[in-house]
């Protein structure tokens, strides 16, 4: 049984989601920067499960994931007036992670 043209559609318009993610990350982190109370938190939810997966890919142990995890998000609060919103917040992201 062949999918039906529509789901084809569907499927290959899904490949840019994550240009669109990293742009929802950008916008979160510059209105944090600016003041914005509800964006930061919003932040912190949309990029741990990345967070987590990253994390994985280098550790075995559940309780190390989060621990890098949560070093990330710490490290990530310390140098966050270092982000500049002009750049891609993706690589700065995975530039801090790679790190710890």
């Amino acid at each position: 049984m062949t999918t039906p043209p529509v789901l084809k559609l569907v499927k290959e318009a899904a490949a840019p989601l994550p240009q669109v993610r990293e742009l929802d990350w950008s916008i979160l982190m510059a209105r944090a920067q600016d003041g914005d109370a509800n964006a930061y938190p919003r932040l912190h939810e949309s990029i741990t499960p990345y967070l987590r997966a990253h994390a994985a890919r280098c550790h075995r142990n559940p309780s190390d994931v989060e621990d890098a995890v949560q070093d990330i998000l710490l490290t990530l609060h310390a140098v966050r007036a270092t982000y500049d919103p002009a750049r891609p917040f993706g690589p700065w992201l995975t530039a801090i992670a790679r790190r710890r």
